[in-house]
């Protein structure tokens, strides 16, 4: 397993606070490509850019699946709660999708999930 983090994600959860701006020009190139740079401690992913870093390697591809979904920047907000049971609920749900193809650049933190070859 390879753990990865969204770039969209990163978006989302760390600059629709009032600088939105800083947080394109960090993550993404004037064109709008994905910026990377090797002295951030965290470099976010296109989820089809990281996959694309096995492709050449001698391994079976199993899943790619989201791990915690909308949650991170949904906890920011101050009216958030969830009840046990909602908590149970959204858990199943959760499991249910998280390997959505639509749906993996909205979470901040995936697995890449393979197997040698």
């Amino acid at each position: 397993m390879f753990a990865f983090i969204s770039v969209y994600a990163i978006m989302y959860s760390n600059y629709f606070y009032g600088n939105w701006s800083e947080g394109q020009a960090e993550n993404f190139t004037d064109d709008h490509k994905v910026r990377h740079f090797k002295e951030q401690l965290f470099t976010g992913y296109d989820v089809a850019e990281f996959e694309n870093l096995f492709e050449k390697k001698e391994i079976e591809h199993i899943t790619t699946t989201g791990v915690d979904g909308l949650i991170e920047p949904l906890e920011h907000r101050v009216d958030f709660s969830v009840s046990d049971k909602d908590f149970e609920s959204i858990s199943k749900w959760y499991l249910s999708v998280c390997e959505k193809r639509e749906l993996l650049g909205n979470t901040n933190h995936l697995l890449y999930i393979c197997k040698k070859a």
